[in-house]
C-alpha cells in the first residue's frame, strides 16, 4: 500500500524552528541595549518618571545615557549626566543649534538707486536729441514724463518723452515745485550748475572720448595705435629696471 509522504515537512518545520530562536535572540539583545548598567534604571524608565503627567515645566530633565567604558575620559567618578529644565530641553529639540536667548542687530539700508522723480536730470539716448539734458518737470505715468531742456549750450523744448528714451543721471535739482514753468526751471537749472556738473564727471568724460574716437579716420587710428605701442614699451622698460634692482 502507497502512502503519501510530503518531502518539504520536515524542511519547513526546520525552518519556522530557525525563525522562532531568531527571533528569540533578538528580543533578548534589545533587552540587554535597554539596560545602561547593573541596579541602574532604564532609560524608558528615566524618560516616564521626568515627562509623567503633572510634572513642572521647571522640573530637570536627566538625560539617561549608558555608563561609559573603563579607561575613557567620562569614566571618572567626578563625571555626572548633563541637566536642564523640560522647556530648555523641547528648545534644544526644536533648535539644536540656535541661540534662542539672544539675538542679533539687524541693519536696514536703503537702496542707492537712481529715482525717477521731479527735478532728476536726464540723459537722451536716442532721437534728435541724443547725448544733451533736461530735468523732468512732471511724471505723466509709469512710462512717460514731461521734460524741459533749459540749458544754453544745447537746449531741447518742453515735451513728453518715453523713459525708455533717457538715462537717468546722479544729478538731481532740490525742490523744484511740480510743472515749474520754462522760466523757474532755467532759474534752478544754472543755480545749481547741472551742465557744468555733468561736464566734469567720468561719466561725460567717457561719452565725449568715445565721440572723438568715433570720429577718427584711418590716419588718426594709426596713429594712435602707435602711441599706445610706445606708451607700452616704456611701461615694459621701467618694469624690467625695478626687477633687475630688485635682483641685485
Amino acid at each position: 500500500m502507497y502512502v503519501a509522504h510530503d518531502v518539504n515537512q520536515g524542511d519547513r518545520e526546520s525552518r519556522d524552528g530557525d525563525c522562532t530562536k531568531s527571533r528569540n535572540g533578538r528580543r533578548e539583545q534589545r533587552e540587554q541595549r535597554r539596560v545602561c548598567g547593573a541596579g541602574e534604571k532604564t532609560t524608558e524608565v528615566a524618560l516616564a518618571e521626568n515627562f509623567k503627567d503633572g510634572a513642572s515645566a521647571k522640573a530637570p530633565f536627566a538625560c539617561a545615557r549608558p555608563p561609559a567604558p573603563q579607561g575613557t575620559r567620562n569614566s571618572s567618578p567626578d563625571h555626572q549626566p548633563f541637566t536642564y529644565s523640560r522647556q530648555e530641553h523641547q528648545h534644544r529639540i526644536l533648535f539644536p543649534t540656535a541661540h534662542t536667548d539672544e539675538m542679533g542687530d539687524a541693519e536696514i539700508t536703503t537702496s542707492a538707486w537712481r529715482l525717477v522723480e521731479v527735478g532728476r536730470v536726464v540723459l537722451f539716448n536716442e532721437g534728435p536729441f541724443e547725448g544733451r539734458l533736461a530735468a523732468i518737470v512732471e511724471i505723466i505715468d509709469h512710462k512717460r514724463v514731461l521734460i524741459d531742456g533749459p540749458s544754453e549750450k544745447a537746449p531741447i523744448p518742453r515735451q513728453e518723452v518715453a523713459l525708455a528714451k533717457l538715462s537717468l543721471t546722479p544729478i538731481v535739482i532740490p525742490k523744484l515745485p511740480r510743472a515749474s514753468g520754462v522760466g523757474h526751471v532755467a532759474k534752478k537749472w544754472e543755480e545749481h550748475k547741472v551742465q557744468q556738473k555733468f561736464d566734469e564727471s567720468a561719466w561725460a568724460k567717457k561719452r565725449a572720448a568715445m565721440q572723438k574716437r568715433r570720429g577718427l579716420n584711418d590716419f588718426e587710428r594709426f596713429k594712435v595705435m602707435k602711441m599706445r605701442k610706445q606708451a607700452r614699451f616704456e611701461v615694459q622698460k621701467t618694469f624690467a629696471k625695478i626687477r633687475a634692482s630688485a635682483k641685485a
